[in-house]
């Protein structure tokens, strides 16, 4: 048998790992009473990941809200004293 780029990329720690290029790997499904509890405990760590990232949004969005009330009192401050300046002038005037 010649040289085989193929095994030779493989070998060389190319895509795939070295132990599918064996002769004796075979394709064989894990025995259910093994699938069982690792698809529960994957399960669990997705549940865990999404309760996670749920919290940090909603702590978002209670920021986002804080900002947002800050926001508009502040607003409303500055057009109650452009208005009262604006009807001191005009009050002055007349």
């Amino acid at each position: 048998m010649g040289w085989d780029p193929f095994r030779s990329f493989l070998e060389s720690g190319g895509v795939f790992p070295s132990r599918l290029c064996r002769a004796d790997h075979h394709d064989e499904p894990e025995p259910l009473e093994r699938q069982r509890p690792l698809a529960a405990e994957i399960d669990h760590q997705v549940n865990v990941k999404a309760e996670v990232k749920t919290g940090l949004i909603m702590s978002r969005l209670d920021d986002l809200e804080r900002g947002m009330h800050f926001l508009h009192t502040e607003q409303c401050t500055l057009l109650r004293e452009a208005n009262g300046t604006h009807a001191a002038a005009d009050h002055v005037e007349g």
